[in-house]
Order: C-alpha cells, then structure tokens, then sequence
C-alpha cells in the first residue's frame, strides 16, 4: 500500500540548521535505498505558487495555501509502518528544532476510483 506522509511547519524561527538537513537527507536516501519511499519533496514558498478554485464564474486564481510544507509517497505494508515513518520525520526535527511546531499526516493513497 502507498501512504501519502505530509511535514507541516506550523511554526519556525529562521532556516533548519544544517544538521537537521543532513539528518533527513540521510533518512531520505537510506529508505529510498530500501524502498520505502517512492518519491519525496519539499515545496517552494507559498508566495512562489497559486491556489486555484472554481466558483460560478469559472476557475479563480488567489495566493497558495497548500497546507504542507514537504511530502513523502511511502510503500508500506500496513498503516502502522507509515506511521512509524511520519514518526521519525517529527524525532528529528524535534531533536535539532525543538521550538518549531511541526506535524506529519499520514493518509492511504487510494487509485481504485480511477479507470
């Protein structure tokens, strides 16, 4: 089964520290290697992208407000598995941002509705 793992920060002061970077790119490659993750990201700024919505009059375009910061596409096989991953994203930036406010979502990626 595919999860979709989704990092928000809810709250920060400044840049990670480059120790954290390196703890997650570590992480990043190390379950990459093992198959766990399928594809990763990060986003740019909210100001560098748009939020599109339909109203009567057609499709509007307003400021971004996607709602997390990062993403994962984890393989795992059951929830508990993904969960654990979201887990040790939050141990990390817990142990090198412990000020920062930042939460994980976990959610199955289901395709059966599509043709």
């Amino acid at each position: 089964m595919q999860f979709l793992v989704t990092v928000s920060i809810v709250q920060h002061a400044g840049a990670p520290p480059d120790e954290l970077q390196s703890v997650m790119t570590n992480f990043v490659h190390d379950e990459t290697r093992a198959g766990t993750f399928v594809i990763t990201g990060g986003l740019a700024e909210r100001a560098a992208g748009v939020c599109l919505q339909v109203s009567s009059s057609g499709p509007v375009r307003s400021d971004s407000r996607l709602p997390f910061d990062g993403f994962a596409v984890v393989e795992c096989s059951a929830l508990d598995q993904a969960i654990e991953v979201a887990a040790r994203i939050l141990r990390s930036h817990q142990e090198f941002v412990p000020d920062w406010q930042v939460e994980c979502e976990v959610r199955q990626i289901v395709t059966d509705c599509l043709p």
